[in-house]
């Protein structure tokens, strides 16, 4: 009598990822089928990323050079990428523009004031300032973690002993 090829309620998928040797693979669930944006059609995806497309081909050549910059950042960023260096400039030329662009800021944020709405996702910051909140915000967070971390050797102080 020969035995089973593979073992009863294995599939040939899961089959396949233990033969293959690699760990990752054997430990992986079996990867389902992308449905998209909540099961949509297929079609209607792709008519939605086609028309995308065109858009975008259509409005990035019309953009100065200033606004593609600063899309690709965004685009960038969005990814999870990070961005290049800038250009070297004097420090007296850095404050000046930093002033000026700081009082461009207030500006903007008392027109949103006045008009009860924002017209900017990031509070009318620069590309830099941006960048700069997000490396805050995230060392933030890991400061927060690791103090709550150091915490739990304080045993007696309010925490708790897991079967002790």
């Amino acid at each position: 009598e020969k035995p089973p090829a593979r073992p009863p309620g294995m599939s040939a998928a899961e089959k396949r990822r233990f033969m293959s040797g690699k760990v990752s693979e054997i430990r992986s669930k079996p990867q389902k089928a992308k449905g998209g944006y909540g099961g949509k059609d297929p079609e209607e995806e792709r008519e939605f990323k086609k028309t995308l497309r065109e858009v975008l081909d259509f409005v990035t050549p019309q953009l100065g050079k200033h606004e593609k910059r600063q899309y690709e950042t965004a685009k960038l960023r969005a990814l999870g990428g990070t961005l290049d260096k800038g250009l070297k400039t004097p420090y007296s030329v850095l404050q000046r523009n930093a002033r000026r662009q700081e009082a461009q800021r207030q500006e903007k944020l008392q027109e949103d004031k006045l008009l009860g709405y924002s017209t900017s996702m990031n509070m009318h910051r620069s590309t830099g300032a941006v960048n700069k909140a997000l490396r805050q915000k995230k060392e933030a967070e890991k400061d927060k973690k690791r103090r709550r971390e150091d915490r739990l050797y304080d045993i007696g102080l309010g925490a708790r002993e897991k079967k002790g």
